[in-house]
């Protein structure tokens, strides 16, 4: 029957071939550009073939992620950003799974794209959101290191010590997400905050700055003991 659904190995070799046109394009594939690399540059033209194979390659998208997610080798977690069109929509390997551990290859600056893009939707979705953020950080430090970019070593690094914090209390003002270590920061050397409330605030930033060391510490640590266990000096 035209446009069924795969199913069974037929699908499973669909996925995979998603997941190397994801691969071999990490800018990302919006529908058009995936219909002329899955068709060899002849893709379809009637809309609901287009449409049916859309659906079919979000389908397999979702298996790929799921697959990350139980971190079997190959599989990519692929996510989506908006294109300069209406409803046009760019997938993306955002990381793939490389020996039982997550791999990132998402490039920066699209990266950062991503981040942006997904921020306000992502606020509630703390996984997603965090794996994003660590991709764009990591995604910058490889381009800084490849191209002797100093400022942007110091931008990826200042990133992987930020603390958001999340406090019920503190997001009721707003009704956002609360605040950050570096609105700690400006709010301590701020001469429009009262001196007994500054020293409050000194006092919350003396202790979440503490905690970014002591994070730094075990994240080390860990680090450190996980190459151990897998035989890596």
């Amino acid at each position: 029957m035209a446009n069924s659904p795969r199913h069974g190995s037929t699908f499973i070799d669909y996925a995979l071939r998603v997941v190397e046109i994801l691969t071999a394009n990490p800018w990302g594939v919006d529908q058009d550009f995936f219909l002329y690399e899955y068709y060899a540059g002849n893709p379809p033209t009637d809309t609901q073939t287009r449409d049916f194979e859309w659906e079919e390659f979000k389908r397999a998208k979702d298996h790929s992620n799921r697959m990350f997610n139980q971190q079997k080798n190959g599989w990519l977690w692929v996510r989506a950003r908006h294109g300069k069109l209406p409803g046009q929509f760019f997938y993306q390997a955002v990381a793939k799974i490389t020996d039982g551990e997550p791999e990132i290859v998402i490039r920066y600056p699209v990266s950062e794209a991503l981040l942006v893009d997904k921020t306000g939707d992502w606020l509630t979705r703390t996984r997603s959101h965090m794996r994003v953020t660590v991709a764009n950080i990591e995604a910058k430090k490889k381009t800084a290191l490849a191209t002797g970019n100093s400022r942007l070593m110091r931008e990826a690094e200042s990133e992987l010590d930020e603390i958001i914090i999340l406090a019920p209390r503190l997001a009721a003002i707003y009704f956002d997400t609360g605040m950050t270590l570096q609105d700690l920061r400006v709010l301590a050397k701020s001469s429009k905050v009262p001196r007994l409330l500054q020293k409050s605030v000194k006092r919350t930033l003396s202790a979440y700055e503490k905690s970014t060391y002591e994070i730094a510490q075990l994240s080390n640590l860990i680090y450190t003991l996980k190459q151990m266990r897998r035989g890596k000096p």
